[in-house]
């Protein structure tokens, strides 16, 4: 208790003891006997810290009614001061289906183990992060609001997931598999192959417009299983229209991912070899500003030299700041119009902090988790029915 009166600040003799005692009546807190003789954060307590931050930033007023349920996270509305009805995302890695996992698995290894609020918050962070990347490139995706521990904030999107449309309910399915095809095909333009891209991930309006979710897994397309993960998300999409909305697909027209890799490849070393030249040019009509070819190689996101951020993203309180290299675009020596040139986002979309150890952490552990709610769920459900606290 010397440890919790220190940390609180609260005077010796000032009540920690009904303090405690209330915060574990109410579930915020647990009792520890095990691993070492003490208290814990359970996840409602940790719900209440990123609520009441929340709360004091005048991002939220209320909270309404739980919307989903997922294997990782828990989904509810909320009210912002204004009146607007958003999407509070939270994260709850290692909830009661995963335990029989991590007994079983030590993927974990020499980390801190088990600290499931902590891989939540990885989560939450890349989770944002990306959004807000991603919205500013134009893509189908919510509009991102903010974000504290393990909770995300973003607008509501209208519609409903994909897997709810039952066969013959799409009036053109035709263009719902391209919007979804487009989706992954720009995600890997911009250098990421999404990873989980199936129909319980994406919305879709009475309008057949298209809107991406759930994105915390996400890869760079030079990672080594970057293809294996892109082609299974295609044809995982292809099978549900296939197989559920009855339409025919062609496997042999789906995209492939080297392909893209290289189109967009010969796009920057064009837009290369044409900004070389007109720097050169410039150059020797005594200009000043002729282009130096460390600049090439620079996100556009990120100040060049010590400018830089420390790799956190560099944008404004609304997300913008990202889009396509437009300084890539326009004509060329020949009179040519040059297409723009998307931007690496797996370079640079880090959370402050967000390291590559994390990064692999949090990619296990949202991999087991789904392996292990698969298998798990039924015998794990009587195990514990303390969903509240985190092993």
């Amino acid at each position: 208790l010397q440890l919790v009166i220190s940390i609180a600040q609260i005077r010796a003799g000032g009540g920690v003891h009904k303090a405690i005692k209330s915060l574990m009546a109410n579930r915020l807190l647990s009792r520890e006997s095990q691993a070492y003789e003490g208290y814990r954060l359970t996840y409602t307590g940790y719900d209440v810290l990123a609520l009441k931050a929340l709360t004091a930033r005048g991002v939220v007023t209320a909270i309404g009614r739980k919307i989903g349920v997922g294997k990782e996270s828990d989904i509810y509305t909320a009210q912002t001061p204004e009146g607007e009805e958003v999407v509070l995302k939270l994260h709850r890695l290692g909830r009661t289906s995963f335990r029989a996992v991590k007994k079983k698995r030590d993927y974990l290894k020499s980390k801190s183990a088990g600290n499931w609020l902590y891989l939540s918050r990885l989560a939450a962070m890349r989770e944002y992060a990306f959004m807000r990347a991603l919205y500013a490139q134009r893509f189908p995706v919510p509009t991102p609001k903010d974000q504290n521990r393990h909770v995300v904030v973003m607008s509501l999107v209208p519609g409903y997931p994909m897997y709810q449309v039952r066969a013959g309910e799409m009036g053109h399915p035709e263009q719902v598999l391209d919007a979804c095809m487009n989706i992954a095909i720009d995600l890997a333009r911009h250098g990421l192959v999404h990873c989980d891209l199936n129909e319980f991930n994406l919305i879709v309006d009475e309008h057949e417009n298209v809107t991406l979710i759930d994105f915390p897994q996400m890869i760079s397309t030079s990672h080594h299983n970057a293809e294996e993960m892109f082609d299974r998300d295609i044809h995982g999409i292809a099978k549900f229209f296939r197989m559920k909305q009855r339409f025919p697909v062609d496997y042999d027209q789906l995209p492939k991912l080297p392909a893209i890799v290289s189109e967009v490849e010969a796009l920057r070393l064009s837009a290369g070899l044409a900004q070389a030249a007109s720097g050169a040019g410039t150059a020797a009509d005594g200009g000043d500003e002729a282009a130096e070819d460390g600049d090439l190689a620079a996100p556009m996101f990120l100040g060049a030299g010590d400018d830089a951020e420390d790799e956190e993203i560099a944008l404004d309180s609304q997300g913008l700041g990202l889009g396509f290299d437009d300084a890539a675009a326009g004509a060329d020596a020949d009179g040519q119009e040059r297409a723009a040139v998307p931007v690496r986002l797996d370079l640079e979309v880090k959370a402050s902090g967000f390291t590559d150890e994390d990064e692999d952490l949090l990619r296990q552990a949202i991999a087991q988790a789904r392996e292990g709610a698969e298998g798990e769920d039924g015998d794990d459900g009587a195990e514990d029915g303390d969903d509240g606290e985190v092993e």
